[in-house]
């Protein structure tokens, strides 16, 4: 079992699952391929994290498409700050000046991939949806 940033466990089955999928068909190294006998050959895969590597809340994301590939900002919304707030001597907020926006959207990252890349990680992501449904007791 592999740990991510968020405590989940994964199973290194499920990751490898995806990129097999996702290789076979681009035709990278995971590319389906057989040995003298005819039986599969085996890659052995090591994961290893970026030094840029971060661990990145998202609930949104915002992008466009062409016919080559598929752009995607994921992003945080949050409530704005206020720009400034009055305290009493006491630590009592007594007032706030809110700017011109209630919401603040930070574009923590922005990905490219290609079409067949995008639906093999929208059906990954599906199936961890279902996968978190079915610990959590609920479906949709």
């Amino acid at each position: 079992m592999l740990t991510c940033g968020t405590g989940m466990l994964y199973s290194e089955q499920d990751i490898l699952s995806t990129d097999r999928r996702i290789g076979q068909e681009e035709g990278d190294l995971m590319a389906s391929s057989r040995g003298k006998n005819g039986q599969s050959k085996t890659h052995d895969v090591r994961f290893e994290k970026s030094p840029n590597y971060r661990h990145i809340p998202v609930n949104g994301v915002w992008g466009s498409a062409s016919a080559q590939e598929i752009h995607a900002n994921f992003f945080f919304d949050r409530t704005a700050f206020p720009e400034s707030i009055t305290l009493e001597e006491s630590g009592m907020e007594v007032d706030r000046k809110m700017g011109q926006f209630a919401v603040t959207r930070t574009l923590e990252v922005g990905i490219s991939m290609t079409p067949t890349a995008a639906r093999s990680i929208a059906e990954w992501l599906l199936e961890k949806v279902e996968e978190s449904d079915r610990v959590r007791g609920t479906s949709q």
